[in-house]
């Protein structure tokens, strides 16, 4: 019995052994399955979006060459009034295919992380209205119309007014392809929380698609729901940007049709220390310096529509080129853009290139900028003129353009150079360099006022602009584009290069140099010093004492 009773035990064992074992084989082999799904589903994405990405950097510069001639033609107001009408549609779908083209590269910036965010404290009716503004003639040829539905007329919060902008732009687009009459959009507080809803009132949308409308490229099948249709992009990169504010957007279907999407954003938390507050200046300073890619911006100033394509065409695969058909219209972009160089004919109408140089060299804000001048007159006086003026370079028309690329690589290389030894000893940098140009004396002005002021703990770009009397904004891209990193960033180079001087006498102690060279406390100033110099400043005492020694 004892025999009989083992062995069915073991039989027993062995069956739950393999039973255990089956089991555990089938779960891993439905997690391999499951994960190999996972990553097959991530390189398909991963691959698609990669290829429309790579279209959409290669659409972006012929769609600026049809938008800027356009420009030209629709301001000429000539022809009759059908071939407005077909320009007007021209102009609305290249518009239409452009900000595709944006949405595309906004999405992939945010998914790795390259989104310039910028959280202020900004008007969100404001924000509304000029959005509403911007589909109101789009509306109105369907027919739609699109109402504020608010009693504020202020709301203050702190948003990226931007993203903000972008998130109730794509709302509204959806809202107009599922319309029928009318389009609200309202905004308020709730639990402290922004609320900002947009409802339409057309079918609405079957809920077993919710989930899913925020996935990127999902289309809900026209055979169900027939609307116009998208790019299937909108409503996951406003669902990206919401939660850059730390929200979220929801959407429901009430029983009496159409569809609400509420936009939910918290209340953002005050920070106050050291740390925290140089990492909001960082972000504040991305804003201002973001481009469309990391290659240098060059403005093309030239009436000429053809001429201008072909320069801008010819410079597009090196440099981000920016254009304008006169003076007074770069004078303008320059007050919005980044700018690296400029290359500018003379002969142009409003504002011609001499007195668009004579403009762009007499203003602080942006005499730093390199400019040549491309012109069809060639007699000496007018190159002086040109040179007196402040041009860098004067080449005559018709010219080469390998001549005019080596000029544009030579000066941009020249400025890189100035801009890396200026890092490396920006306050010894003087002492073994000759002022070079404006922009020399420009660094060693602004070394300077940052030394006056070095303990002062308080002293940001705020203060410094001020006593350059120039705006904040255009006083961060002349320091970004002359020194090659922020405003804030130079500061804390500035204050970290005196410290390590003030250590290397032997005089002070850690602590005492840390408050005199203005940062709030001994430990951020050591994490900075090891992030600078690759050592801690005890480390830097140690040194230098067994130099001496």
């Amino acid at each position: 019995l004892m025999i009989f009773l083992y062995a069915v035990s073991i039989i027993l064992a062995v069956s739950f052994f393999v039973r255990w074992y089956h089991r555990r084989s089938e779960r891993r082999n439905k997690e391999k399955l499951y994960l190999y799904k996972a990553s097959k589903e991530k390189e398909i994405y991963e691959s698609k979006i990669n290829f429309f990405t790579n279209i959409a950097h290669e659409i972006r510069t012929p769609l600026s060459l049809i938008v800027a001639p356009l420009g030209t033609v629709m301001t000429a107001n000539e022809g009759s009034t059908e071939t407005q009408s077909n320009l007007r549609i021209i102009e609305r779908n290249t518009n239409r295919l452009l900000s595709l083209v944006n949405q595309l590269l906004d999405f992939r910036k945010i998914e790795e992380d390259m989104f310039p965010f910028n959280k202020r404290q900004h008007d969100v009716i404001e924000i509304l209205k000029r959005v509403i503004d911007q589909y109101h003639e789009t509306a109105k040829l369907h027919k739609i119309s699109i109402r504020l539905d608010s009693s504020r007329t202020e709301l203050n919060w702190s948003v990226d007014a931007e993203a903000l902008y972008k998130i109730v732009s794509n709302l509204l687009s959806n809202a107009l392809k599922h319309a029928k009459n009318e389009i609200l959009v309202d905004a308020g507080v709730f639990n402290d929380e922004l609320r900002v809803a947009v409802r339409d009132d057309g079918e609405g949308i079957d809920p077993k698609y919710h989930d899913r409308l925020f996935d990127p490229f999902f289309q809900i099948e026209q055979g169900e729901n027939p609307v116009k249709t998208g790019s299937g992009l909108g409503l996951s990169l406003s669902q990206l940007l919401a939660r850059k504010h730390g929200g979220k957007i929801e959407v429901s279907s009430p029983r009496n049709g159409g569809a609400i999407f509420i936009v939910h954003i918290p209340k953002s938390e005050i920070v106050d220390s050291a740390e925290a507050a140089e990492e909001v200046l960082r972000v504040e300073e991305k804003i201002a310096v973001v481009n469309t890619d990391s290659k240098p911006h060059i403005l093309v100033v030239e009436d000429n529509p053809e001429l201008r394509s072909f320069i801008s065409n010819q410079l597009a695969e090196s440099f981000y080129v920016l254009e304008a058909r006169h003076g007074r219209e770069a004078m303008g972009m320059l007050e919005q853009e980044t700018v690296d160089l400029i290359i500018s004919d003379i002969l142009m109408p409003e504002m011609n290139g001499l007195e668009f140089c004579n403009a762009v060299k007499s203003n602080p804000a942006f005499s730093h900028i390199p400019l040549i001048l491309l012109s069809a007159k060639t007699d000496t006086p007018t190159k002086v003129q040109g040179l007196r003026k402040g041009a860098d370079v004067y080449i005559d028309k018709p010219f080469s353009m390998e001549q005019l690329l080596a000029q544009v690589n030579s000066i941009i290389e020249n400025r890189n150079r100035f801009r890396n030894r200026l890092q490396q000893s920006p306050l010894n940098y003087f002492k073994q360099q000759p002022r070079e140009n404006e922009n020399s004396t420009f660094i060693e002005k602004l070394n300077g006022t940052i030394l006056e002021h070095v303990d002062d703990v308080s002293f940001t770009i705020d203060s410094l602009s001020e006593q350059f009397a120039m705006s904040r904004s255009n006083f961060h891209k002349k320091i970004k584009q002359v020194t090659g990193i922020t405003p804030n960033d130079y500061i804390k180079l500035i204050r970290l290069n005196y410290s390590a001087q003030l250590l290397s006498t032997g005089k002070y102690k850690v602590n005492e140099v840390c408050y005199m060279a203005g940062f709030n406390t001994p430990s951020y100033f050591s994490k900075c010093f090891f992030e600078q110099f690759g050592k801690l400043p005890k480390d830097f005492i140690q040194q230098m004492n067994d130099v001496t020694e």
